[in-house]
């Protein structure tokens, strides 16, 4: 259902759209919104992710209408796509051969993680990484002429916030709809909506005394998204009262996942915006505020200290034990080892699987290939740096360590970081004209 909306939605942009860069920003904003929002979806006929769709067509659209393309980042780009390639030819004439956690075959809730080490060879998770790669990086670069946009800019920050508020909001029904009904299975129909690929969670797991949901997401600790949503709430040079119901509702949401990796999202944001709010804002009454809202994280802490603490200590420590935490750990433990076998330009894009955002990327492309990757993100959109960005890095770098959207690195969230990070003021405040461009509705 959710595939054929999208592209009846993108059937509709294409030909109601009179204005070529308008046209631009809506394929952007789609492209960002499905990959963000609905990254597990994909087309029903030959499955690939939504988001592709549309990124295609910008690249497209914008290698014939752009003429403000940045040359330097053009030549990086041509650079990272070589250093893409020397690890898969590495792997292809045997120069690599050990044996490692793989994308494609791995699973760290195992009792044995080391009996699923394997060679990498050049399959089609490998090439559709590339591709997914080169793509993304294209998609950066061609459209670089919008981060300058700051109209746009908030008008896509605004979409984002939309899209969040509408997840928190089905996210808590859907929790109430299942516990009222005893723990009633809604997994199946949720796959069928929203055309899920890679579902995990098969039913809705019974934790902190209730039954955890994850919606259209496949699975529980996919609302890890939801960092986004702090990052620019951290952003803000103050908070409404609207901001401090819906950080409320989103701290909700994360209970009604069950999900302990959210639980340490919202931990560490809560002690970030504690951090701007004392330093930064200043305000006696919302000091007040968040002191309360951080004694309710530290009694929701104590009350179900149990639930988490295992886990947590399993991840630290990484006792021979069983359990998540301590596979997760090991998955990351393995991921350093290839970090440490093959550093310049990693194992291969597509290839090594690591529990860890920042240890499998490095894995996979190695310090040259982020380092590039980086590069062209901060020539195409520079950070500002200030206190309130310096806060969110510290605050995403800490999360994408030990958990968060291990996969992601070959779609365009980081782009969204850059942007977020590049944006001054309050930019989720635009108000102006935001129906005519928004992404939720196409006017001529």
């Amino acid at each position: 259902m959710l595939a054929i909306g999208v592209f009846i939605y993108l059937i509709v942009i294409l030909f109601k759209r009179r204005d070529v860069n308008l046209l631009r920003r809506d394929l952007f904003t789609l492209t960002v919104i499905l990959c963000l929002i609905f990254f597990n979806s994909d087309d029903p006929f030959v499955k690939i992710q939504l988001y592709i769709y549309p990124m295609i067509l910008s690249i497209f659209l914008s290698l014939f209408v752009n003429r403000r393309i940045n040359s330097t980042a053009l030549i990086s780009t041509l650079i990272l796509i070589i250093c893409l390639l020397i690890p898969l030819i590495m792997i292809q004439t045997g120069i690599i051969d050990d044996k490692f956690l793989l994308l494609k075959q791995s699973n760290t809730d195992v009792m044995n993680i080391y009996g699923q080490l394997i060679k990498p060879t050049i399959d089609f998770t490998v090439i559709k990484h590339f591709l997914y790669l080169v793509a993304y990086i294209l998609f950066v670069v061609l459209n670089s002429d919008l981060y300058s946009d700051d109209r746009y800019i908030k008008k896509l920050i605004n979409d984002v916030v939309k899209w969040f508020k509408i997840l928190i909001i089905c996210l808590i029904l859907e929790w109430a709809f299942v516990n009222a009904l005893g723990g009633f299975n809604d997994r199946q129909i949720m796959n069928d909506l929203f055309s899920l690929n890679g579902t995990f969670q098969t039913s809705n797991w019974y934790t902190w005394n209730s039954y955890s949901v994850c919606l259209w997401l496949s699975e529980r600790s996919a609302y890890s998204i939801i960092v986004f949503y702090y990052l620019i709430l951290l952003k803000k040079e103050s908070l409404k009262a609207s901001d401090w119901i819906w950080m409320l509702l989103s701290a909700v949401a994360c209970y009604c996942t069950g999900s302990s990796t959210v639980l340490v999202i919202t931990i560490a944001f809560i002690a970030a915006e504690f951090v701007v709010i004392v330093i930064k804002n200043k305000k006696a009454s919302q000091i007040a505020i968040m002191t309360i809202v951080a004694a309710f994280g530290l009694f929701f802490l104590i009350n179900y200290f149990s639930v988490y603490s295992s886990k947590l200590l399993e991840f630290i420590n990484n006792e021979d034990t069983w359990g998540s935490g301590h596979f997760r750990a090991q998955s990351i433990e393995l991921g350093i080892e290839a970090i440490k076998k093959y550093p310049l330009f990693g194992v291969g894009i597509g290839t090594v699987y690591a529990h860890s955002m920042l240890i499998q990327t490095l894995g996979n492309i190695g310090i040259i290939g982020v380092i590039l990757s980086l590069w062209i993100h901060q020539v195409v959109c520079p950070v500002r740096l200030n206190f309130r960005n310096v806060v969110s890095i510290v605050f995403f770098v800490g999360i994408s360590f030990g958990a968060f959207m291990v996969q992601h690195f070959t779609s365009p969230v980081i782009i969204l970081i850059f942007i977020i990070l590049h944006s001054k003021g309050d930019i989720s405040d635009a108000r102006e004209n935001t129906k005519s461009d928004s992404l939720l509705l196409v006017r001529g």
